[in-house]
């Protein structure tokens, strides 16, 4: 691609959208967000006036007056803001955002982050204020935030590519290289510490039938991890 392009950066709750966020706004040739630890988004005010209709205000602050190549701009599905917790089912406004860009000519390119499907929901429910701490509440989310994704790139036909934390975990550098060419950027020299074990834990607690946060709250979820873990 020789034109500039935005990249959104979405997916479900506990996929890694900010640790995705964090490596590909590494690449000199992309603007984005380097510590998206606290959930904040360098386009947080853009998107504030998405989700109020302000669709002409939000193009207005697009930042489009960039030497780079990409403008990567994240967000979880649902998405949280000012440093308060997701809410259940409640998901960002794509079609006002996709309008948004329209009145720029700026083209929208999709990475839709994955994660193994039993860990992600897991962590959605013992780490996600949205699940309300039940695996229903975190299954069906899973199940809608992709159908919604997919509803507004048919409706628009939006280019996209799934990008998988397993994938970032055990490939690593070739990993994200192999994304960077995808997008026609050069490689890069990966520099970020990945956990292997991050999905250790979940499937322990999945596996022992420990769907619920609820049934950990007598004891407080750390050390009802650690029991669980050791047995």
């Amino acid at each position: 691609m020789n034109k500039k392009c935005l990249i959104l950066l979405i997916g479900p709750e506990s996929t890694s959208t900010r640790l995705f966020t964090e490596i590909f706004s590494q690449h000199p040739d992309i603007l984005g967000t380097e510590n998206a630890t606290t959930h904040v988004d360098h386009m947080d005010q853009v998107w504030d006036l998405v989700e109020n209709d302000c669709i002409t205000d939000a193009s207005e602050i697009l930042p489009i007056n960039t030497e780079h190549k990409y403008i990567l701009t994240r967000r979880s599905i649902p998405h949280g803001k000012d440093n308060k917790p997701a809410e259940y089912m409640k998901f960002p406004n794509l079609e006002n955002f996709y309008e948004t860009c329209q009145l720029k000519n700026l083209p929208l390119i999709l990475l839709i982050t994955t994660r193994s499907v039993v860990p992600n929901l897991i962590s959605w429910t013992y780490e996600r204020a949205s699940s309300n701490g039940l695996f229903e509440n975190s299954k069906n989310q899973y199940w809608e935030s992709y159908k919604y994704l997919f509803s507004i790139i048919n409706k628009y036909n939006i280019p996209f590519y799934f990008v998988s934390l397993e994938a970032l975990i055990y490939e690593e550098q070739n990993y994200i290289n192999s994304i960077f060419q995808l997008l026609g950027l050069s490689h890069f020299q990966l520099n970020k510490e990945l956990r292997k074990d991050v999905n250790t834990n979940r499937y322990k607690l999945f596996l022992k039938n420990f769907l619920d946060k609820k049934q950990s709250k007598h004891i407080g979820i750390n050390k009802f991890i650690k029991q669980i873990i050791r047995k």
